[in-house]
């Protein structure tokens, strides 16, 4: 049983439609704590350039939500307001990304100078715009600081996701990241336990 509250986006590939497995954090919440962990991760790492969808227990051929939440940010912060009900400006939100790529479009490229770049550029916009909702609803910069971003630069190019050579390098490059980051984030984090969450609904036979 999951620990926290969590919100495991994909995209249901045979609806068109988005799919959001969710914890029972909420009374409406009935069906996903019954499904299978393994799902839900083997739906959202099935990104559609690499992988086949991912048929389910269900049957339910899913893809990685990063078709449409690849920064999924603003997901977790409308979750929060709206069916937890927290109160905006109460929320400090850590989001954690997988590397920023460092690069530049012609002035203009064409389709034929786009060919490499057209994945990067949707997901790109869609995280950018997703960080920018996000620090609407919370209020972030103007009224106070409420989201704390970590995602290094890196060329483009240099690491790629079917590409294992460069593990340890990206492994180094979290430690140090964590290293440079812990001053900030640490008062705002790590300084007591998060509360712990009980779902509303178990299985039978889960521990409390």
């Amino acid at each position: 049983a999951a620990k926290r509250r969590l919100l495991v986006p994909a995209w249901d590939a045979d609806h068109r439609g988005v799919y959001i497995y969710k914890t029972a954090h909420h009374p409406r919440l009935k069906t996903d704590f019954k499904r299978q962990a393994v799902d839900a991760a083997m739906a959202t790492a099935a990104a559609p350039t690499y992988y086949r969808r991912h048929r389910t227990a269900d049957d339910v051929g899913l893809l990685d939500g990063g078709v449409w939440a690849n920064n999924p940010i603003a997901l977790a912060v409308v979750e929060a307001t709206t069916l937890l009900g927290w109160p905006a400006d109460s929320l400090r939100v850590l989001s954690l990304g997988c590397v920023n790529e460092v690069y530049m479009l012609g002035e203009a490229p064409g389709l034929s100078g786009l060919a490499f770049d057209v994945t990067r550029l949707f997901m790109d916009g869609q995280s950018h715009g997703a960080l920018g909702m996000a620090k609407l609803i919370t209020g972030h910069q103007y009224e106070r600081e409420a989201i704390f971003r970590c995602c290094p630069d890196v060329p483009k190019g240099f690491f790629k996701l079917d590409d294992t050579q460069k593990i340890t390098q990206l492994k180094g490059l979290g430690a140090s990241s964590a290293r440079k980051e812990r001053s900030r984030l640490e008062p705002v984090f790590f300084l007591e336990p998060a509360e712990s969450f009980e779902p509303i609904f178990k299985l039978k036979g889960t521990a409390p």
